[in-house]
């Protein structure tokens, strides 16, 4: 593929910004500048396991994705992909908001001949980096 129109992935490609910009809104969206602490507590707390789908210790609430951190706690965000791309992001307990784009998708470059399993060890290296930074790594 030389072009492609990443909207045809509907809102997962639709919005184009910067980690910085994202890191803005997913904090502003947690902080109660953009969202009442109401509505913050509904998305989280309708959150489902989702470790099957999205790794262990996750869970997808109404918009955002919860991750179990390795240093306690649970960072909060929605990250994405679409052909090419991978973005995860994050804003943990104290606040501290962190975005990984990555324009080569990690699952491109699998190991055919075990292409699960060396798909999903690629695919975790984004939260891994997420999860380190939140900690303080």
């Amino acid at each position: 593929i030389t072009e492609m129109d990443p909207t045809w992935g509907w809102a997962a490609g639709a919005m184009v910004s910067t980690p910085s910009e994202l890191n803005t809104f997913f904090q502003a969206a947690l902080d109660g500048r953009l969202l009442t602490q109401a509505s913050i507590q509904e998305m989280k707390n309708g959150a489902v396991d989702a470790s099957s789908y999205l790794g262990p210790g996750t869970v997808y609430g109404l918009g955002l994705i919860g991750r179990s951190l390795s240093c306690g706690g649970t960072a909060w965000g929605h990250g994405g992909s679409i052909h090419g791309y991978q973005t995860d992001n994050a804003v943990g307990p104290d606040g501290t908001a962190v975005t990984v784009a990555v324009t080569a998708l990690p699952t491109a470059i699998a190991d055919q001949n075990n292409l699960e399993s060396s798909a999903k060890e690629k695919y975790q290296r984004n939260k891994d980096a997420v999860d380190a930074t939140l900690c303080h790594k």
